[in-house]
């Protein structure tokens, strides 16, 4: 039985959605288990619009129709809440993704999916447990599916040199100006460390990303809408990565995948999300002046460098590798489906 799989996404466009990054990834993996799977949107998510794209749907016959939310271009619709119920496939599941950072009506509105999907997926158990804590675990049934990261392993290993770097979108309250705080402190000090921010800006943040870089220190280097294969070559070189969430880190930060993925050890905050078993992969810091001490101490003892960097690929490629996520998306399929044990697809790559 071969499955075929429509990735729901808000907009097919945009090129700074982490979601529908992930969607991506998620379909290409999939591939190599023999699930069709295809990443889909509307044009309009409208009410109006809505009956179009459903049509659409039906009339490419998917067996699951797996949507992800929240993503860019749903804006306020609650069309997403509701596809479920529009008999678009055999089956409607939904991965919701990053909870917590929802603002409170839109958390509201996922409870939606209680009842008009078959299975809702979080990325971590602790955002799973936050949406249960409103009213338990009624409704669809749920999994826990880590992220995986969209950078993958660089294909070289080479020498690491004394660069820290920042990896992520630029926007507020990414913790960003502490990046900066380090990078000045560490020059005006005279350390060996280079300074690095890769990332991407949305349009609505344009303004930000200049007014950063005219603010920050003159020896920052800045890399805007790298290919990720040129992120995945600067971090396989570099010495550390200065992730300062102002929540915390946990697994749904894609860019502290990338970090982990390319054997970075990672210094960071730490918050209730923060998974206690990856407590031994971080450096953990509440400023700027702490991580330069962190780093300092990381330079001094190249053994414990070179062990954190071992541990960092080591825990990345047994949990948040892609092969990985799609195994455990094709057992949550045939779930769903009620797909006899003896017609299931394997979850080993063919």
């Amino acid at each position: 039985m071969r499955l075929k799989v429509a990735l729901i996404v808000g907009d097919n466009h945009t090129p700074f959605c982490g979601v529908k990054n992930y969607a991506y990834s998620l379909a290409e993996a999939l591939a190599e288990r023999e699930v069709s799977a295809h990443v889909v949107t509307a044009s309009d998510w409208s009410a109006k619009g809505a009956f179009g794209f459903a049509r659409q749907l039906r009339k490419e016959n998917y067996d699951i129709v797996h949507l992800q939310y929240p993503s860019i271009g749903y804006r306020g619709s609650l069309v997403p809440h509701f596809l479920g119920l529009m008999k678009v496939a055999d089956v409607s599941v939904v991965t919701v993704h990053e909870y917590s950072a929802l603002p409170r009506l839109q958390r509201m509105s996922t409870h939606l999916f209680r009842g008009t999907a078959r299975r809702v997926i979080f990325c971590s158990q602790y955002e799973r447990s936050l949406y249960d804590r409103q009213m338990g675990n009624l409704g669809a049934p749920q999994t826990v599916i880590p992220i995986g990261s969209n950078v993958h392993a660089a294909t070289t290993d080479g020498s690491r040199n004394t660069t820290v770097v920042y990896f992520g979108q630029i926007r507020p309250r990414k913790g960003i100006e502490q990046f900066i705080e380090l990078a000045r402190t560490s020059l005006e000090s005279q350390r060996q460390f280079s300074f690095h921010i890769v990332g991407s800006a949305p349009a609505a943040h344009q303004q930000y990303l200049r007014d950063l870089q005219q603010s920050s220190a003159g020896g920052i280097r800045w890399s805007i809408d790298l290919a990720f294969d040129d992120v995945s070559e600067i971090m396989a070189h570099a010495f550390a990565a200065y992730l300062p969430f102002p929540d915390g880190v946990s697994e749904r930060r894609g860019s502290m995948l990338a970090a982990l993925t390319n054997g970075l050890p990672v210094l960071s905050t730490i918050g209730e999300a923060t998974p206690p078993e990856m407590l031994p992969l971080f450096l953990p810091t509440n400023n700027s002046d702490e991580a330069l001490c962190l780093l300092d101490e990381l330079v001094a003892d190249p053994e414990r460098h070179a062990g954190l960097c071992a541990a960092s690929r080591i825990y990345a490629a047994a949990r948040y590798t892609w092969s990985a996520i799609a195994a455990r998306h094709v057992l949550a399929y045939q779930e769903v489906l009620r797909v006899p044990q003896s017609e299931r697809l394997s979850t080993q790559p063919q």
